[in-house]
């Protein structure tokens, strides 16, 4: 079994058509997805984009001060933990939510087109496994 080139010729794939899609916006693919984790649930600090995509916090904090900069977030001191920042979505950063929608469903809808919803709903159980093994093998953790 080589679940290598599958999961590479996705990535790849999602990144062109990330690349396609997201051009005439100001957002880059990175910052699609801290985007969508705070339209998820808006307000989360810099740990939980660490955490949810396993990047370190100077690749975290770049992203955060770039989406910053191009006015999609804020960031403020925690209130109950001062050391900790919490990033918010702006007005302009809600403006992109529907056309960030609409480019997520697309891409679902092409990449799980001729499955069933219970072929999807299977393989994304497999997948959330298979993820939570991943961490569990490079942070130390057993399997």
């Amino acid at each position: 079994m080589t679940l290598g080139t599958p999961f590479i010729v996705i990535y790849k794939q999602l990144n062109a058509f990330l690349s396609r899609e997201l051009a005439e916006t100001e957002i880059t693919a990175t910052e699609l997805l801290y985007l969508a984790l705070l339209y998820a649930q808006d307000s989360r600090t810099q740990d939980e984009f660490c955490s949810a995509y396993c990047v370190d916090k100077a690749a975290a904090a770049r992203t955060i001060q770039h989406m910053e900069a191009k006015g999609l977030v804020t960031r403020s001191k925690d209130e109950k933990d001062k050391r900790a920042n919490r990033v918010c979505l702006t007005a302009k950063a809600r403006s992109y939510e529907s056309i960030l929608k609409r480019i997520r469903e697309d891409w679902m809808a092409a990449v799980t087109a001729g499955l069933s919803k219970e072929e999807v709903d299977s393989f994304e159980q497999t997948l959330t496994h298979m993820a939570a093994n991943a961490r569990a093998l490079n942070t130390g953790g057993s399997l």
